[in-house]
């Protein structure tokens, strides 16, 4: 999963670009897995599958395809229960639906905690300037630096409230999107992942789905 690229085991298997793909890397114990989801690139990747899993030893090398793919989400943990019985090289269809929302529900969960540490990061440190505050001179300077601080968060708050004010309700970005870059139907959060996907945006991991499909829609 570091490395960029998936094989779909040896059978010359090529992703049609935007393709969603779903990675799961099975433990050693065989009842876990890292699992990640990925959009396909539509390339090959010309190296050797050997460079990237010096361990793999699949009974048809001349027919593994090694395909890159741009990965949508972090990896996370998912047990054997929910990704069920595999088949030579997939996901049983029956599960498939499970595992897709497991890796959404556990990067939602993963946003919450980050915002989470990052709000008692910004608490301690608004306590650690109003200290400083009371001791003279160098609480002056950073009574200053706070203001700046806030100065310039409320001016990327007005920036986003104005931008905002100009832009269709999320749904109807969603067909604004679906019809420009030319989608199937998909559930809404996994369009506008495939059109930040399209116009090769970068939101980061983190982003909501409205941000993301702001940016997409500013993009168009």
């Amino acid at each position: 999963m570091d490395n960029g690229v998936v094989a779909p085991g040896s059978q010359r298997r090529k992703f049609k670009k935007g393709q969603l793909v779903v990675v799961l890397d099975v433990l050693s114990s065989h009842d876990e897995a890292w699992v990640a989801l990925a959009w396909a690139k539509g390339e090959l990747e010309t190296t050797s599958y050997a460079t990237f899993w010096p361990n793999w030893s699949p009974k048809n090398p001349s027919k593994v395809t090694v395909s890159k793919v741009k990965f949508i989400t972090g990896r996370h943990r998912i047990q054997k229960a929910v990704y069920g019985t595999l088949t030579q090289t997939n996901i049983k269809n029956v599960n498939l639906g499970g595992v897709v929302s497991y890796v959404q529900q556990q990067e939602a969960q993963q946003a919450g905690a980050e915002e989470e540490v990052e709000a008692e990061e910004e608490a301690e440190t608004e306590g650690e300037v109003g200290a400083g505050g009371d001791g003279g001179g160098d609480g002056g300077d950073g009574g200053e630096a706070m203001a700046a601080a806030e100065g310039a968060e409320a001016a990327r708050v007005e920036v986003e409230r104005l931008a905002q004010e100009d832009m269709p309700p999320l749904h109807e970005i969603v067909v604004k999107l679906r019809t420009e870059l030319g989608l199937p139907e998909m559930p809404m959060a996994q369009l506008v992942d495939r059109a930040v996907f399209e116009l090769s945006l970068d939101v980061g991991k983190t982003a909501g789905v409205l941000e993301k499909a702001s940016a997409a829609w500013r993009a168009l």
